[in-house]
Order: structure tokens, then sequence, then C-alpha cells
């Protein structure tokens, strides 16, 4: 079994992250005929722009976030 962890606190080797992926898409498209595969493939296309999108709008809620903590701060200070 594969086991590779992913998260803010965990780094991982990118080699070994790219065999693991390697190995896994083999491992789906066995057995499975071109369309098959090519249904998966954008499946996993479009799930991957979805995460991508949902990642910068998290980035770009934090930085609002951010700005509006130093802003009340700034005007805490002046007060």
């Amino acid at each position: 079994m594969i086991n590779i962890m992913i998260n803010s606190c965990n780094s991982f080797d990118s080699a070994e992250l790219a065999a693991a992926i390697n190995a896994v898409a083999s491992m789906m498209a066995k057995d499975k005929c071109i369309e098959e595969i090519e249904i998966m493939a954008l499946a996993f296309d479009m799930l991957s722009d979805t995460l991508f999108a949902i990642a910068l709008m998290q980035k770009k809620q934090e930085r609002l976030r951010e700005h509006c903590e130093r802003e009340c701060l700034r005007r805490d200070d002046t007060v």
C-alpha cells in the first residue's frame, strides 16, 4: 500500500510523490478500455481544477482576513 502524507505539517519528496501517482494511475488504468481511461482522466482533471480554485479562494480570503485584522489593529492604536 502507498502511504504518503501531504499536509501543511508534513513535507514529501517530489520524486516519491511522482512515482506514487504513476503507480496509482497504472493500477487504475489496468484492464480498462481507452474510453474509460479518458473519462477518468477528464474527471481527475476537473477535480484538479476545482481543488486549485478552492485553494486560490482560501488564500485570497486569508489575505483579506489578515488585511482586515491589521486595519482593525491600526484603528485601535490611533484611538
